[in-house]
């Protein structure tokens, strides 16, 4: 009788003899392009890859290669799980501005006006303490940063109308 066929979403699985080979690839649309966002999926991986008694880890680019010996199939199945969970959560972790800004490509400023007029879609606030003080910022939708960032060039159709209703203001302000 075979046995049951082992997969992932996002791991491919080779068997080796004994040994067995996960090997993940960190692409785009889970990344955004963001290098922060890419470390903090690393590090999540990692982590798991780690728990599991990993014989060896190795880290490329892009692209993450675990290798067990002798791991029993329920107990791979379960990691492969646990790895398709915390990807899903990732990938739905609202984004913080200094993401927003590396996915868009666009500046402090841009993102604060763009997200105050409502171009930009906010999903909640976050915060933080300084002293006695609370500071908030705004959260993004993944997903609708993703469609932003997209190859449409809105951010520089922004950029120009921007630039038109600063020309038109200085105009009118002139005696």
């Amino acid at each position: 009788m075979a046995s049951p066929r082992i997969g992932s979403r996002y791991v491919s699985v080779q068997r080796h003899d004994r040994d067995v080979v996960l090997t993940l690839e960190l692409t785009h649309d889970l990344t955004l392009g963001s290098p922060r966002r890419k470390r903090k999926a690393l590090g999540i991986l990692k982590r798991l890859l780690r728990k599991a008694c990993t014989d060896s880890l190795l880290c490329s680019g892009r692209t993450i290669t675990a290798s067990f010996q002798e791991i029993p199939g329920m107990d791979l199945r379960r990691l492969l799980l646990r790895i398709d969970a915390a990807i899903d959560g990732f990938r739905a972790e609202k984004l913080h501005p200094k993401e927003v800004e590396e996915v868009l490509g666009i500046t402090a400023l841009e993102r604060i006006r763009w997200t105050k007029d409502g171009r930009i879609p906010q999903s909640g606030t976050g915060s933080f303490g300084v002293g006695q003080r609370s500071i908030r910022f705004p959260l993004h939708p993944g997903d609708g940063i993703a469609a932003l960032a997209g190859p449409a060039g809105i951010v520089e159709e922004w950029r120009a109308i921007d630039a038109n209703m600063r020309s038109h203001m200085s105009v009118k302000t002139e005696p």
